[in-house]
Formats: structure tokens, C-alpha cells, sequence
């Protein structure tokens, strides 16, 4: 009754209502698919609102990330304000583009607790200091050590312990080897090894059984220098071997074994944490 070329009108405008309902669906599943993933995101890496954000300036923070002895940690995660950097080789890192306001900074790291900091962003560069007190705990246990000597006669070095778990760790023995593998000072055998000990009983403990060890308080850490010990100083590698353990591994008498290496250089400033 009616030809091809009444229909066609109809079937335009039906075609083009289908593919708008189409568009419609599709952006609308887009949205909720969308705000579906943004909600899966960490609360971690939540971008802080700054108070001053039309102000117009911006900030750079700077700074090389340490460990609670002072030495550089390569590699870290940094997060500020939804922003994430990772530091370099020697633990520097920069974040360009801050508002000027109070953040709170989180680091990350092998090895370490997490770390987090609220720190106060002005205008120009930032570079807070993280290191000794402000720097990052182990996660369990770690040992400091450095040697180094300053005339021919004597070998010095800075040695040191830091327990970042919630439990007391016991440690049976601390040895360092030269690069002949000889014993340099066994030091809880060794009466110079004890009297340092002893002086730092403010934080340490020394126990006699059922074997002697050195216990170090949970949340704990202390450094101190290594006293000066008169031997053949040879070039190379030295050695420090600690043997630790946990209350029940020390109940039992079995240890960790931990190996850690320095090379002897000459320090004319006697502190290897110092450029």
C-alpha cells in the first residue's frame, strides 16, 4: 500500500534512536566503571586537598633518605600528597610541584617499617632531614658497621644494633674478621669487647644464660665507636659476624648468622656516616 520511499523517514529516525540509546548505555557504563576502579585505589595513595590551592606557588622537597645509623637507604618509595618518587642509588629523591601546605610523607623500603612523617611544605625547597632519629627502623634486625683508621697504628670502626620488632632479640656473638679471614676481636670474649658493652648498659643488657648475650629492648638501637684496636691493618674487605636470635632461639641456643662487609678506608673526620 505504501512504497519504500514512505518508510524510509521512519526507519531513519528509529536507526538513530537505537544508536543514541546505545551512546547512552555505553558512557553510562563507562562512569560506573570508572568510578568502580577509583574506589578499588589504596586510601594510601589518596591525593591530600591543600588549603592554599589557588594560591599559585609551588614547592620542591629534596632530601636523601637514611636509616636510624645514618646510612643512605637506595631505592625507597617516597609518597607526598597523591605524588610518588622513587629515590636514587645513594637514597636521593625530589618531588617538584608541591603546594605549600601540611603533609604527611610516607617511605617505603625493603627491609624497613613503614615510615610516615606529617612535615610542613613552605615555598622554595623543602629538605627534611631523615636520618638518625627522624630515620627509617629495620623491620626485624640490623646491624651497623664501619672501619676505618686514621694513623698505621690502630684500627677504629663504628659498629651498632637496632631491634625494630615488639620483642627483645638476643645477641651471642660479635666477631670481626680481617681480610684473611683472621679474628680481629671476638667481642663477648674479649675483655676490651665487654668493658664496651658495659658502658653502654643504659641500653644494652648482659646476660649470662643459658648463653652470654647481649640483649637489646624491643624499639631499640644504639651506635657507638669501635675501641681502637691495635693490629696489622691490611687493605680489603673486613667482616662482621653476629650471631642473633629471638627469646626462644635463645632459650635453645640457636642462632641467625649475619655477615656484613666494609672496606677499611682512611677517615680524617672519624665519622664514615659524614661525606
Amino acid at each position: 500500500m505504501f512504497g519504500r520511499t514512505f518508510w524510509l523517514p521512519f526507519f531513519r529516525i528509529g536507526l538513530y534512536t537505537l544508536l543514541s540509546y546505545v551512546v547512552i548505555a555505553y558512557f553510562i557504563f563507562f562512569v560506573t566503571l570508572v568510578r568502580w576502579e577509583v574506589s578499588l585505589l589504596p586510601s594510601s595513595i589518596s591525593v591530600v586537598t591543600p588549603v592554599s590551592k589557588d594560591s599559585g606557588s609551588y614547592s620542591i622537597v629534596s632530601s636523601r633518605i637514611h636509616n636510624v645509623f645514618g646510612d643512605p637507604i637506595p631505592y625507597a618509595v617516597v609518597h607526598i600528597s597523591g605524588r610518588i618518587v622513587q629515590a636514587d642509588s645513594t637514597g636521593h629523591f625530589t618531588l617538584e610541584g608541591i603546594v605549600p601546605n601540611r603533609y604527611s610523607m610516607e617511605i617505603f623500603a625493603g627491609g624497613y617499617r613503614r615510615y610516615k612523617w606529617d612535615i610542613h611544605v613552605e615555598e622554595g625547597t623543602n629538605t627534611p632531614i631523615i636520618k638518625y632519629d627522624t630515620g627509617l627502623w629495620p623491620a626485624f634486625f640490623l646491624p651497623d658497621f664501619h672501619v676505618f683508621h686514621y694513623t698505621n697504628d690502630a684500627l677504629y670502626g663504628i659498629i651498632g644494633f637496632a631491634n625494630g620488632s615488639d620483642q627483645p632479640l638476643y645477641i651471642h656473638r660479635i666477631t670481626i674478621y680481617d681480610p684473611r679471614e683472621d679474628i680481629v676481636i671476638d667481642f663477648l670474649n674479649h675483655s676490651v669487647g665487654l668493658e664496651y658493652f658495659q658502658n653502654l648498659s643504659g641500653k644494652v643488657e648482659i646476660v649470662k644464660g643459658p648463653q652470654k648475650a647481649l640483649r637489646l629492648a624491643p624499639q631499640s638501637w644504639f651506635t657507638g665507636d669501635l675501641p681502637p684496636v691495635t693490629t696489622p691493618l691490611l687493605k680489603g674487605i673486613y667482616h662482621m659476624e653476629i650471631h642473633f636470635g629471638t627469646q626462644r632461639e635463645h632459650d635453645t641456643s640457636t642462632y641467625q648468622v649475619m655477615r656484613i662487609k666494609d672496606q677499611l678506608d682512611v677517615d680524617s673526620n672519624w665519622n664514615p656516616h659524614l661525606p
